[in-house]
């Protein structure tokens, strides 16, 4: 919990460091290594955010039970149901130049395989080479009890001073179906979910589908902090 983090120019975070993290983190302030690491959970604004009962955790009994009534809504999930914004995203990070993505992308599917490739150009704006990590989300028809968007992909791209590049993602049918607990099989279609979202982060790129499965204008909410995730 960081209610000092608008009063400082950056925050650095590291996760589990080595014998090597002095170096790490001394390369990344001084300016010797460009991060683009991304944020592995979410960071809450408050203790309990996400509104935990002794029930769900750490549980109840003389032999602690905990009752996993949160169901599929974890991590980012609940704060896309609920509408809550958290301190810091899950999947954030920022570095030391900027990134901007196109407008739109594209999303193509293969009939005979059944595989969807999704494709946007992402450039680096800035004045120094860096990486970023695009991300990509996927939600489901309303109705099926499946978290509002879901993270199916992500790729990391490096990409000098004024480069610009396309990262393409792939996904197979089981990325976007659930199993059919009624029948006891699955998919419980070819193709449930839409891509609603190419990219989150410090940017964002509405898919413009040319299949019909994907057709979505809705994106994650997710504020650009001043954070860098060391990684």
């Amino acid at each position: 919990l960081t209610p000092w983090a608008d009063d400082v120019d950056a925050l650095l975070y590291n996760f589990m460091p080595g014998q090597e993290v002095g170096r790490a983190i001394a390369s990344v302030l001084f300016g010797d290594v460009n991060p683009s690491a991304r944020l592995p959970v979410t960071m809450p604004t408050t203790d309990n955010e996400v509104e935990f009962t002794t029930e769900q955790y750490p549980g109840m009994g003389l032999i602690l039970t905990a009752n996993y009534t949160e169901n599929l809504l974890i991590g980012y999930r609940w704060y896309d149901a609920n509408g809550v914004e958290p301190q810091f995203p899950f999947g954030h990070g920022l570095s030391y130049t900027s990134f901007e993505y196109a407008p739109a992308c594209t999303a193509t599917r293969n009939d005979a395989t059944g595989v969807v490739t999704v494709t946007l150009d992402i450039t680096n704006t800035g004045g120094t080479a860096g990486s970023e990590v695009a991300q990509l989300y996927a939600e489901m028809p309303v109705g099926l009890g499946e978290p509002l968007r879901q993270l199916k992909a992500f790729s990391k791209l490096a990409l000098g001073a004024g480069e610009t590049a396309a990262v393409s993602f792939e996904l197979n049918t089981r990325d976007l179906s659930i199993w059919d607990e009624a029948v006891h099989d699955g998919p419980k279609a070819a193709c449930l979910a839409r891509v609603s979202q190419c990219a989150l982060g410090a940017a964002r790129a509405t898919c413009a589908p040319s299949a019909p499965f994907c057709s979505s204008t809705q994106a994650l909410h997710l504020t650009k902090r001043r954070v860098l995730a060391l990684g």
